[in-house]
């Protein structure tokens, strides 16, 4: 699951004009799921 989120995010960053609300959603998303799951 995760690497599919980072290929995901990486894609839209090849494309830096694709910052858009979707994007940031989808970025503080994974950081939350990133936070609950540290060891």
């Amino acid at each position: 699951m995760e690497r599919r989120l980072l290929s995901d995010f990486g894609s839209d960053i090849k494309m830096p004009y694709l910052i858009t609300p979707k994007l940031l959603a989808f970025a503080k998303s994974y950081f939350q799921f990133r936070k609950r799951n540290a060891p």
